[in-house]
């Protein structure tokens, strides 16, 4: 598997695509294995779930840098679009949870 075009850098990982299809989370050297240990857990957990969000494919070695492979999806974060229009946070949070089942607004 060879990582592609770089799609973000954030503070503990950089996201590069995989295909059309996929995306590959390749952490920095210097992140805590807990910390990545911890977060897979977290989004195989979601990913098992009935909810609107990337299916997580488990882990992965690039470049001797540990990873996790999430399907792409096209569009613009929930979080990109509350940082842009902070003042939809409720309406958008609310959108989630119903189209989830969390909540029967």
């Amino acid at each position: 598997m060879e990582k592609q075009q770089l799609i973000s850098r954030g503070r503990t990982a950089e996201v590069y695509a995989l295909g059309s299809d996929k995306i590959v989370k390749l952490f920095y050297s210097w992140c805590p294995a807990e910390w990545i240990t911890k977060e897979v857990k977290s989004v195989t957990t979601v990913s098992d779930l009935p909810l609107a969000a990337p299916r997580c494919f488990g882990t992965t070695e690039i470049d001797g840098r540990q990873g996790i492979i999430f399907e792409r999806v096209a569009g613009p974060s929930m979080m990109r679009q509350m940082v842009l229009r902070p003042w939809r946070a409720g309406k958008l949070a609310r959108g989630f949870a119903a189209r989830n089942g969390a909540l029967s607004l």
